[in-house]
């Protein structure tokens, strides 16, 4: 017969509410990410001009020790929902500033085609062959607190817009693109 120790069984009791609390939270962590992922608004679009939009982004996410530059024509205009691509746009600075990039240069430009090209290139560590080619697949992630949803959300963002995310690794001179294109 076994002996019951009151301490010993209030432990057990402690750890595995412990764990269930820790269980659970992520358990809601995840349905929230996944609501946020599949809930995306409908885009509005409408004309915008990029360089007032780039300044504004910009001047939110103003960090230390990284250096923000502009290169875009007065002029250029796109036809796309602005509230979204802002999302994508802070996200994509946000994870630049995150990798520890000292600098980080926008550069907006109309092709030939007459699509409009948004290049985000930061100076940060690059992201490892294996890892590029599933950074905009939902829930991978390759940070420790990260839950993968940034990178796929803002690649939904812009399909749904009309427009494509793409991923530009510059080896040699190490640095990396993220291109945000609007046709």
């Amino acid at each position: 017969m076994q002996e019951l120790d009151p301490q010993r069984d209030a432990d057990d009791i402690t750890r595995g509410l412990a764990t269930i609390r820790h269980t659970s939270s992520n358990l809601m962590q995840f349905v929230q990410n996944y609501r946020q992922y599949s809930l995306l608004p409908q885009p509005v679009p409408s004309l915008f001009y990029v360089k007032p939009f780039l300044q504004d982004l910009i001047g939110l996410d103003r960090t230390e020790g990284c250096t923000v530059t502009l290169d875009c024509s007065d002029s250029l205009i796109v036809h796309s929902d602005e509230s979204l691509v802002s999302r994508v746009v802070i996200n994509i600075l946000k994870n630049a500033t995150q990798a520890q990039a000292t600098a980080v240069s926008l550069t907006a430009r109309c092709l030939k085609d007459e699509s409009v090209v948004i290049d985000i290139t930061n100076n940060g560590p690059l992201i490892p062959d294996e890892n590029a080619e599933q950074i905009f697949v939902p829930f991978y992630t390759t940070k420790p607190d990260g839950c993968g949803i940034g990178l796929s959300l803002s690649r939904r963002i812009m399909q749904q817009c009309g427009g494509e995310l793409t991923l530009h690794c510059n080896r040699p001179q190490g640095l990396t693109t993220f291109r945000l294109r609007f046709f």
